[in-house]
Formats: structure tokens, sequence, C-alpha cells
């Protein structure tokens, strides 16, 4: 077996509410520096290589490819007078979110509301989390850019599938949370 990268460590001691922490690994926080990006390329390049020696593994990849090709929906959800329901085509990287006001409308086919498939060029932007105001007028949304734990929240207007121009951004591990009137949302 090949042996490990090396994993620099670094002497970084901070103290936080009278206790010495060490935090050796924060150099791999920047995700975009030179440091952590050669890292992750070693990373990588190691991990490839000893699974490239298991015998099953093109079977593995072969039967999850086909298990992950085949059309799969999720399971539909009723939210302030709205149905809604994630499918996939098979071939997507994320479920599209359907709705529709019935449950009948929504099994034959719905209207797609948003698909974070087209978030972003690339395709690395993701749908965290969604939530329905109390009104039944708005979906908030988290979007998590480029893998990242940070979120930035967006507003559309359910009826129309309009975005509306409220944007949050730096949320962390949330999702919105309505006022009881629907005025407005926290995170």
């Amino acid at each position: 077996m090949t042996a490990y990268p090396e994993s620099r460590r670094d002497d970084l001691v901070e103290t936080l509410h009278g206790h010495q922490i060490a935090d050796p690994y924060r150099w791999l926080e920047d995700p975009d520096s030179p440091d952590t990006q050669d890292w992750v390329t070693r990373q990588n390049a190691f991990t490839e290589a000893e699974l490239s020696t298991y015998p099953v593994r093109a079977w593995f990849q072969r039967t999850m490819s086909a298990i992950l090709a085949r059309p799969r929906a999720g399971v539909p959800v009723k939210k302030s007078g709205w149905y809604f329901v994630g499918r996939n085509d098979g071939t997507q990287a994320q479920d599209v979110v359907y709705v529709a006001e019935s449950l009948e409308e929504l099994v034959s086919g719905g209207r797609v509301l948003i698909d974070p498939n087209t978030l972003s060029a690339d395709r690395t932007d993701s749908l965290g989390s969604f939530t329905v105001s109390q009104d039944g007028k708005y979906f908030a949304y988290g979007i998590n850019e480029s893998g990242s734990d940070w979120t930035t929240f967006r507003l559309l207007d359910i009826a129309t599938g309009t975005p509306v121009d409220d944007t949050v951004t730096e949320a962390k591990f949330c999702e919105a949370a309505w006022m009881p009137d629907s005025s407005a949302y926290l995170y």
C-alpha cells in the first residue's frame, strides 16, 4: 500500500474562552489557496490509485451508474396549500422541484418551480433547503455555491415562479423560518 500523502500541521494555537485550542489544519479552510488545492489533488490521486486496485471496482461503478441512471421521484409534500415533489429523469445531477395546486395536478406533471441544475454554469450550485410562507405566497430556498456550507437565500413567488428581489448571503447551517404573518423570514 502506498503511503498516505503528507498533510501539513501548523503550530497554530488560539485562546478561546480561556482555553488553548490547537488548530493545525486551519490552512485547509481556504479552498482556493494553492496549498489546499495541492493537498486535494494529492489526496484524490492517492484515493484513485488505491481504488483502481480493487478487482470489483468496474462492476461496482457499472452497477451504481445503472441504479442512479433510473428516473425517480420523492414523496409529495403539501405546504401552505401547495403540493411539492422532487423528480429526476436519471440524467440530472440534482432533483428538480415541481409544484401544483392539487395532488392530481402534481401526479400528472405539475410545473417546474426550481431546477437546481441550472443555478450555475458549472452545475456545482445546489439547493440546500426550502420553506414555504404560511400564506402560501413565497418559496424561500437556500443555495449552496460550489459545494460550500454557506447558504444564499432567495425567494420565488410560488403562483408565478417569478424571483422576488430579496437576497440574504452568508448564512450557514440553517433554513428560512417564516414569521407567523408571512411578512418576513428569519435564518
